[in-house]
């Protein structure tokens, strides 16, 4: 980021420039890591325009927002794709961010890689989406362990009561017998 806007904040320089002492610095004083420039620039986004890893890391660490979308809808990980390396990736991938965001124009991260970022990138960036799959797949899976349990649970509570119902039902039609027994 070149030309840093009017209202980029100290820890956006300190993200700029890769100067990890004073990130830190900053953020123990009270930075917000979430702060945005007169652009809708967040820190994180600063970091990856410059590739600082490290940097995104320490933001990541201090809850600063991995899937915040730019104005134009771009997510650090669509920074990382177009300007920087894998370990830019890695970090945001375990970070929890969005493989699959599309920015105004539809891009998602992937599609921002093909267009300027190397084949390592590209490689970092399909890796992540795979990863994603696979853990909405074990999410859907668990989820539906889930139910199914709560299904049964449910099935075993209707059939208590109903057992219930006709335990009270027999008892019922006993005393009723008893009774026109002793008439």
């Amino acid at each position: 980021m070149d030309n840093m806007t009017k209202q980029a904040t100290a820890l956006m320089y300190a993200c700029h420039n890769g100067h990890l002492p004073m990130v830190r610095k900053l953020l123990a004083l009270g930075a917000d890591p979430n702060a945005t420039d007169h652009g809708g620039y967040s820190p994180l986004i600063v970091a990856m325009f410059c590739d600082r890893a490290g940097v995104a890391e320490v933001l990541l660490e201090a809850d600063a927002e991995v899937n915040y979308e730019d104005p134009e809808g771009k997510t650090a990980l669509h920074y990382a794709a177009q300007y920087g390396s894998s370990d830019s990736i890695h970090v945001l991938g375990r970070a929890g961010a969005d493989p699959f965001m599309q920015d105004d124009e539809d891009r998602t991260p992937l599609d921002q890689a093909e267009l300027s970022g190397g084949p390592p990138v590209v490689e970092a960036v399909r890796k992540l989406q795979h990863a994603a799959k696979m853990r909405d797949k074990q999410a859907e899976r668990k989820a539906k362990k889930v139910v199914t349990q709560l299904a049964e649970e449910l099935d075993e509570a209707a059939l208590r009561r109903k057992e219930a119902e006709a335990d009270k039902l027999f008892k019922q039609l006993m005393q009723e017998e008893e009774e026109r027994e002793r008439q």
